[in-house]
């Protein structure tokens, strides 16, 4: 269900644009259809926003959605988007808010390393934005397996994420920390037979440039 309301004031130049839009749709197909390939297979979808005209663009402005999946990932967005339907860059500026909550390390994968194995439920929040024709990332704050005997602090932010899914993602500088009640636990994630002491606290810093090694 897609609603529009609203007026556009001439529609010859397209300016006076003044509608609210809201939307909820529950079909898997087409959620797939609008969203990236890269992105989870999200099945319950409500947005809402304000679509205005703003300097030489249009706005998606006081934008509310809530996505959900299958695994049980939730996000929440926030914020505004302007784009231009003439220009050859459709996105020409973003700000979003982008709140995380999975069940599992697994179900929240999109949005973590790779390397990372089951640990748990995901919180997180980033700042999503657009730079040269890219998305990149700031304020990177994640949580996995908070509450469990083994925990994951996350913090960062990655500078080049294509809009093409088949592109790689580049300049990433994450900084983890790694909180556990004894060693052992950490070698049981790994599968690694580790010494019983601690706990432990190791911290490191993952970084990966444009067409360099991490």
């Amino acid at each position: 269900k897609v609603t529009a309301k609203g007026k556009i004031a001439d529609l010859i130049t397209g300016t006076g644009v003044d509608i609210n839009l809201e939307a909820d749709i529950e079909d898997p197909e087409l959620t797939a259809l609008l969203l990236s390939g890269s992105m989870p297979q999200f099945n319950d979808i409500w947005f809402h926003a304000h679509l205005i005209d703003f300097e030489n663009n249009l706005r998606l402005t006081e934008i509310q959605a809530q996505l959900s999946d299958p695994l049980g990932l939730k996000v929440a967005l926030t914020g505004h988007i302007d784009f231009n339907p003439d220009a050859a860059n459709l996105i020409q500026a973003m700000a979003l808010t982008v709140d995380l909550d999975a069940p599992t390390t697994i179900a929240a994968q999109p949005f973590l390393i790779d390397v990372i194995p089951e640990m748990g439920p995901v919180t997180g929040k980033v700042i999503l934005n657009t730079h040269e024709m890219n998305l990149s990332t700031k304020d990177i704050d994640f949580v996995v397996g908070a509450g469990q005997l083994v925990t994951l602090y996350i913090k960062g932010h990655i500078d080049v994420i294509p809009l093409d899914s088949d592109a790689p993602v580049k300049d990433i500088f994450l900084d983890l920390t790694l909180n556990a009640d004894r060693l052992k636990s950490v070698g049981t994630l790994l599968q690694q037979d580790w010494p019983d002491i601690g706990p432990v606290m190791l911290t490191s810093r993952y970084i990966q440039r444009a067409d360099k090694g991490n």
